[in-house]
């Protein structure tokens, strides 16, 4: 089973022009030279306090502006149906925010100069949800990613991926604890059955792959080598009665 790799891309800075006395200004409407316009109110000829200004590229702002600048509470739709609602600061989102992705994905959490930043947590449209770190809008660090279909991941992110040490948990209650590279099992890593079976070792692709031991609910033990997920190579079955065999295994079958 290949994990879904998650690469997230915030709305980025948005630029925004100062409006000054340079501009033409009627009553509390501002004409910017490219078409776009403002309304609000002036003062010493800024925009301060409640403004929307809609962008002649389709964009749009509705909030609190001062100095001339989107600054507080606002909310900045893009014309591709993107929205960042939050803070501002000169212009860029900065502090708390929730963006609005045009596919539907929504993350809420700390905005620092455009992306989020430290902890936050992200809504996907496919019904998956995130909660942990972020790092310039995409989930960096100690993470859980909660999956539609019922299983769950819990661990380190590395630039979106499920990369590092972590714990898997599927649906049906068996569990991965170990070493993960891109949303496979990648290293070494216990794998435990919800009947209780547990296998420790190589993982490579999401399956054993090397060396590994594992304890059977009835009590038996295989120590040896693994292909595929099946025993492969040199090892010792041991029973729970103390009878040993010891030999080699081809795809799951004793054969010397």
């Amino acid at each position: 089973m290949i994990i879904k790799q998650y690469c997230y891309f915030s709305l980025g800075l948005i630029a925004w022009s100062v409006l000054g006395t340079s501009m033409i200004a009627s009553a509390a409407t501002i004409s910017l030279a490219d078409g776009s316009t403002c309304e609000g109110e002036l003062v010493e000829g800024q925009l301060q306090g409640p403004v929307t200004c809609n962008y002649v590229n389709g964009d749009r702002y509705e909030g609190e502006f001062q100095a001339g600048a989107p600054h507080g509470q606002g909310t900045f739709t893009a014309a591709d149906g993107g929205s960042y609602t939050g803070e501002f600061e000169v212009g860029v989102p900065s502090g708390e925010g929730t963006f609005t992705y045009q596919n539907g994905d929504r993350c809420t959490g700390t905005v620092v100069e455009g992306n989020l930043r430290g902890p936050g947590s992200c809504e996907y449209a496919d019904g998956d949800r995130y909660e942990g770190s972020f790092a310039e809008g995409i989930p960096d660090g100690q993470g859980a990613f909660i999956f539609d279909d019922g299983s769950r991941y819990e661990g380190e992110i590395t630039a979106g991926n499920i990369t590092g040490q972590g714990l898997y948990t599927f649906a049906n209650g068996n569990q991965y604890d170990g070493e993960f590279a891109e949303g496979r099992f990648m290293g070494q890593g216990i794998y435990t059955f919800s009947n209780g079976d547990r296998c420790e070792g190589e993982f490579q692709n999401n399956q054993l792959n090397g060396q590994a031991v594992c304890e059977y609910a009835d009590g038996d033990r295989y120590e040896g080598n693994f292909k595929d997920d099946l025993q492969h190579g040199p090892g010792v079955y041991i029973f729970s009665d103390g009878t040993r065999i010891e030999g080699t295994w081809q795809a799951g079958e004793l054969v010397q």
